[in-house]
């Protein structure tokens, strides 16, 4: 029986009114959503664009290199016991880029005689980590540099810093090419290297490469 047939079901005389105990209930402000962590792979430039970029300055022609896609930063400590640990920070990948990232990607895409564009990317949790990766970067570099090891900064290579969030090397020609370019840049909590090995010391293709990847970093 419905709650209102069950009022009028009983006699009129003496009803007792009847009262309602109404609830509040308060319902808390949903938190504000986190920002979405951006993902490395969404920033990689395409080879396509790279090709045209490298075919500008009359380079050669290009190809996908599967096999060094990676998801993590590359490990070799092969040669740690011939560098010092400013050097060792600076040339190991998995140092350079830390272990406090929450995503990364990398790609080379390859021409004959080791030359080619690679691309190494690594998102951190936000910019105050990523900052603090650059800084023990570019501390380490510049240590390097002032006490060089062996295939690391060599003599003929150079180390600048064209802002406070950008960091190049370019090393001299080798029996392996023409001289390479190494770029790396602090953009919000993202941290890239760009490298253009044995294409030129002229960081153009580098530069331009960064500006693409730059460009796909969400605001």
């Amino acid at each position: 029986m419905a709650w209102n047939d069950l009022l009028r079901s009983r006699p009129s005389r003496g009803v007792a009114a009847v009262g309602a105990t109404i609830w509040l209930v308060t319902v808390p402000a949903a938190a504000a959503s986190p920002a979405r962590v951006p993902h490395s792979r969404d920033m990689l430039v395409p080879l396509e664009q790279v090709q045209s970029i490298v075919s500008d300055g009359g380079g050669p022609t290009l190809h996908a290199n599967p096999l060094e896609d990676r998801t993590s930063p590359w490990v070799d400590h092969s040669r740690d016991t011939e560098l010092s640990a400013p050097c060792r920070h600076f040339a190991n990948e998995d140092e350079a880029f830390g272990s406090t990232w929450v995503n990364f990607a990398s790609t080379r895409y390859s021409g004959s005689s080791n030359v080619g564009v690679s691309q190494h990317i690594a998102v951190y949790p936000d910019a105050d980590t990523a900052r603090r990766v650059f800084g023990a970067l570019t501390a380490a570099a510049r240590q390097c540099q002032l006490h060089p090891s062996p295939g690391v900064l060599d003599a003929g290579d150079t180390l600048t810093e064209p802002d406070a969030v950008t960091l190049m090397a370019r090393y001299a020609e080798t029996v392996n090419g023409p001289g390479s370019v190494s770029v790396y840049a602090l953009r919000a909590q993202v941290l890239v290297e760009v490298g253009a090995p044995h294409l030129s010391t002229d960081p153009r293709i580098a530069q331009a490469v960064l500006a693409l990847i730059t460009q796909k970093i969400p605001a």
